[in-house]
């Protein structure tokens, strides 16, 4: 993504940002967030005891390929009847949350 597409998206963001609210931008738990920060990974400015986070430098740590990693995972197509798969099937018992094993060939 270019930087004009996370300006795009972040348009109705504040220009300067609290950790929680990078925490909620990235859909990441607020200690990840201290993190990246502390770790230098996302630049801020602290002021006082508050840390703050420009805009720009949450976009300049997204369009940073070197800040995170690609995970491709592909679910086969065959998912359901795949033979990995079959034979237990997990359900929850309606009353007790409880798993029961049931055996696909009933």
């Amino acid at each position: 993504m270019t930087e004009r597409m996370y300006l795009s998206i972040l348009k109705t963001e504040p220009e300067v940002l609290t950790a929680l609210d990078v925490a909620r931008i990235l859909r990441i738990g607020k200690n990840k967030a201290y993190a990246l920060i502390n770790s230098g990974k996302l630049n801020s400015i602290k002021i006082g005891g508050k840390i703050i986070v420009p805009k720009m430098c949450l976009i300049n740590y997204l369009m940073d390929n070197k800040s995170y990693q690609f995970v491709s995972r592909t679910v086969p197509s065959n998912h359901w009847t795949c033979e990995q798969f079959c034979g237990i099937i997990d359900s929850a018992d309606g009353n007790s949350g409880r798993q029961q094993n049931i055996s696909s060939t009933r």
